[in-house]
């Protein structure tokens, strides 16, 4: 049976040990921002030829721990800057570095939104118009769908009578009915939504619920015309 003073000096090797080992570990720390001061969110800061790193907060800073002592590269990169080195070397000690990223105008490419999240538009193979809020910002229209006529190539855009708030008709894939509707599928912040002639019961003309987005809140519309695509929506994509 152990006795207490065995126990005590059981726990005393432990607690040596455990302070001998954080002793020879090192920790790094910094904030990274842009060239203009700004916090870099989400950045990849790493010690090359390691496992060990870490991401920068929402406020640009990192904290790398238990770094053995040595001489290390670290390396710091995000999308759309251009990635750096330094070449530190650490013992037994705490480090601030600050890090700033240069933007990489080469790697900004526009992003495509897609059913299943967002792509390079270089490596999309699909048929997808792409329209930025800067395009239709200016100009006069009663609805963010009657803004998209003539801004993509084979697209037709309509409108039912010349009232406030009328139902638009937009083709993306041509009259593919002659009975069901040929009006394609509009997804908002990726939920599906409902397009149509509300109120319209016989007497009188409808109003289109969509007609109540007001234009000056959209950043893009991307325009998913051919089957892959709009595979992710199903059969409800049919019209694009």
């Amino acid at each position: 049976m152990s006795s207490p003073f065995q126990k005590i000096l059981l726990l005393m090797t432990f607690l040596t040990i455990t302070l001998v080992v954080n002793a020879q570990t090192g920790k790094i720390s910094g904030k990274v921002t842009d060239s203009d001061n700004n916090p870099v969110i989400g950045a990849s800061v790493v010690l090359l030829g390691t496992t060990i790193g870490a991401a920068s907060d929402v406020d640009g800073n990192y904290e790398i721990t238990k770094i053995p002592s040595g001489s290390f590269t670290l390396r710091a990169s995000s999308i759309g800057f251009k990635p750096i080195t330094r070449d530190i070397s650490i013992e037994n000690q705490s480090l601030i570095i600050n890090l700033v990223l240069e933007t990489d105008v080469m790697n900004m490419e526009e992003l495509v939104v897609v059913g299943f999240g967002t792509n390079r538009k270089r490596s999309i193979t699909s048929s997808i118009s792409s329209i930025k809020a800067q395009e239709i910002a200016n100009i006069s229209v009663p609805s963010f769908e009657a803004a998209l006529q003539g801004r993509s190539s084979g697209v037709q855009v309509t409108s039912d009578n010349g009232l406030a708030g009328a139902p638009v008709t937009i083709r993306v894939r041509g009259t593919s009915s002659l009975s069901a509707s040929s009006q394609p599928l509009y997804v908002i912040d990726g939920v599906p939504m409902i397009a149509g002639d509300y109120g319209a019961s016989g007497f009188g003309d409808g109003t289109n619920a969509l007609a109540l987005i007001n234009p000056a809140d959209i950043e893009s519309i991307e325009i998913l015309k051919d089957a892959s695509a709009a595979a992710i929506y199903g059969s409800r994509s049919a019209n694009g």
